[in-house]
């Protein structure tokens, strides 16, 4: 059996390709998609994935959360694979959706994204769309997830949430996504939950996390990491999808951007992310996400980082303070790419 990863430089986001093969069967994942204008990369890269194993369509899309750096070109690609696309997995947060109905004048085009000062829609949570680039982000990524479900809808590509549990395949059982479970993620998204307060909500998230510094790395740096100042971590991002591949008990962990809460609601969370093999960094190394007690805890053999402005150097320290080898999408700036063949396990990185 080999696992193939190949994690594509689309910056700070996610486009993250993962192949299987055993005997005569083979599955093609797509986990992410990057930002819009990353499709043609991805697809070239993907085409090659596919040609390779005789494929027209990647058997999962696996849409993590509905980030602008995550969807971004999913609508592109399952407008271009939808024919040959096995299932999509995809959050339809209901309660946000309806912020793009309190936005009159929203669309992904338009900046002018928010009703003016003087209407009453939002009370008092008033942003200037011109220049709050956080606004734009949050509604944007809002707008994309809700094309995405309807184009998905409209050309019959089969859908399904990716909570824990929601993927079983007879064929593939080393597969799992293993969070968010239905519980936190209704936790996250309640039915009351306000639409003009989840905004302001994202928004603060989103704009509390571009102004923090990385710190100086002194003395224990997984310690050093526990005491940071963290920003909150948005309600989108702990909902991202984790996903677990486990080949003879080696785990491979695909973490998007979650955060330290969605990482304590796995059920019996300690001894799921007890020593994985290899690890998708959450959220581009922010500190937000991470944590040294976590690193102790999962102490990954190999982490993969994708992308560079959010990167705190502790946890890359603290990582290597396990002995954990740690590769970069915007060191050298490029792919990265990882084989491993099963039973005997060999590896090829980049």
């Amino acid at each position: 059996m080999t696992i193939d990863i190949d994690i594509l430089n689309v910056g700070d986001g996610d486009a993250i390709l993962l192949t299987l093969c055993k005997n005569d069967k083979n599955l093609v994942m797509l986990i992410d998609g990057g930002h819009p204008g990353d499709a043609e990369m991805v697809k070239t890269k993907l085409d090659e994935v596919l040609a390779a194993v005789g494929k027209k369509g990647p058997d999962i899309i696996l849409c993590t959360h509905f980030d602008n750096d995550h969807i971004g070109s999913l609508y592109e690609l399952v407008e271009y694979y939808h024919k040959n696309i096995g299932c999509l997995y995809i959050h339809d947060a209901s309660v946000l959706k309806n912020i793009t109905g309190v936005l009159k004048k929203s669309t992904v085009e338009n900046a002018s994204v928010l009703p003016s000062e003087n209407d009453d829609v939002f009370g008092n949570y008033y942003f200037d769309p011109e220049t709050d680039e956080s606004v734009k982000f949050v509604v944007e990524s809002l707008q994309q997830e809700a094309d995405l479900l309807k184009l998905a809808g409209h050309l019959k590509v089969p859908t399904k949430r990716p909570v824990a549990g929601a993927i079983q395949l007879a064929d593939w059982p080393e597969i799992r996504i293993i969070a968010p479970t239905q519980v936190y993620y209704d936790q996250l998204f309640p039915p009351n939950l306000k639409p003009e307060v989840a905004l302001q909500e994202e928004v603060n998230a989103y704009s509390a996390e571009l102004v923090l510094k990385p710190a100086p790395v002194a003395g224990d740096p997984c310690r050093l990491l526990d005491r940071l100042t963290r920003s909150p971590v948005s309600r989108i991002n702990l909902a991202s999808a984790i996903l677990e591949v486990n080949l003879a008990g080696d785990k491979f962990l695909f973490t998007a951007d979650a955060g330290i809460p969605s990482f304590k609601n796995i059920p019996n969370y300690e001894q799921e992310l007890r020593h994985i093999f290899w690890l998708k960094v959450p959220h581009h190394g922010s500190r937000n996400n991470f944590t040294g007690e976590l690193i102790d805890l999962i102490r990954p053999k190999i982490a993969a980082i994708s992308g560079k402005i959010r990167i705190e150097p502790g946890i890359i320290a603290c990582l290597v303070k396990h002995g954990c080898t740690v590769e970069r999408t915007d060191d050298p700036g490029a792919d990265l790419h990882y084989h491993y063949e099963y039973p005997e396990k060999s590896v090829v990185a980049k």
